[in-house]
């Protein structure tokens, strides 16, 4: 029989009169010379006051705690970055090498890290992650600026046209040709470029041999004169 929030253990109730029962373990036990069995009341409330004493991190938010053990990214007394340049757009306080300038035209630029700023990562998914980036790094900022826009598109466009096709040497080298016409013209034989000129560790990618012939063959200078 359950009354009270209890639970009631035995027979039916007897009267019982004389010395209150002993509590012995496993329950209440009848008191010597009374026959049968008392009810019992085992009660599974909580008590009205814990036993648990309160700690700082049992009272405090989670917010806090949360707070307490990552801090917030801060560049006050951040270790590890330069105090002549500004730091990398992209990356803020986790900035790493020395940062340098890019111009992307329409008069704006952006300070990034080495890596921010090489080859690879301007033309990666060609220069998708790069616009993206600094898309939302301006927009977080609150200075997406028309100008802004179109240097971000023009960075686009600029990767997806097709790549410009390898010019022969005479558009390289216009002056060349025609002095080499105009000799020509006199009858001078093609020349061989390895034999007149005597400078190999010159950097100029001057016109192949090949080249050379082709100037001869056209003959431009009967209809052109150089």
């Amino acid at each position: 029989m359950v009354r009270g929030g209890g639970v009631a253990v035995g027979g039916p109730a007897r009267p019982v009169s004389g010395r209150p029962p002993a509590w012995r373990p496993g329950g209440w036990s009848r008191p010597p010379g009374k026959s049968g069995w008392r009810r019992t009341h085992l009660s599974f409330a909580v008590p009205r006051h814990s036993r648990n004493t309160p700690t700082p991190t049992r009272d405090t938010s989670l917010v806090t705690l949360f707070g307490a053990m990552h801090a917030l990214p801060t560049l006050y007394k951040a270790r590890g970055l330069s105090l002549k340049r500004p730091v990398c757009a992209i990356c803020i306080d986790r900035t790493k090498g020395r940062t340098e300038e890019i111009r992307l035209g329409y008069r704006v630029t952006v300070w990034l890290c080495p890596g921010h700023a090489s080859q690879a990562f301007q033309t990666k998914r060609s220069g998708r992650d790069f616009v993206r980036t600094l898309m939302g790094v301006w927009q977080a900022n609150g200075c997406m600026t028309a100008a802004r826009h179109r240097a971000l598109d023009t960075h686009l466009n600029q990767l997806r046209a097709p790549r410009p096709r390898h010019r022969p040497g005479s558009y390289a080298w216009p002056e060349l040709r025609r002095r080499l016409e105009a000799r020509y013209a006199q009858g001078a034989p093609p020349i061989d470029p390895a034999t007149t000129h005597a400078c190999h560790t010159c950097t100029a990618h001057t016109p192949s041999r090949r080249t050379l012939q082709r100037w001869h063959a056209e003959r431009r200078w009967l209809n052109r004169p150089p």
